[in-house]
């Protein structure tokens, strides 16, 4: 098992873990609008985003990381 340091930088050490990047980029970008948004158009689109694509990378991540615990 890969051995995690606290504050460390550069490549993931469990680079399996991120099964895919894109949309991980989506979520941080779709945050990013709804942090400092208030339309409703951009409101609908970040929980579509979350239920559709996010909520089963997350799921997997999670299970995933359980693994390691």
């Amino acid at each position: 098992m890969a051995k995690i340091e606290v504050g460390a930088t550069g490549r993931s050490p469990l680079p399996e873990l991120i099964s895919d990047a894109e949309t991980w980029m989506g979520a941080i970008e779709k945050r990013n609008l709804a942090s400092h948004a208030y339309n409703s158009v951009i409101l609908g689109e970040t929980i579509e985003f979350i239920h559709k694509k996010f909520s089963p990378i997350a799921k997997k991540l999670y299970e995933d990381l359980k693994k390691y615990l």
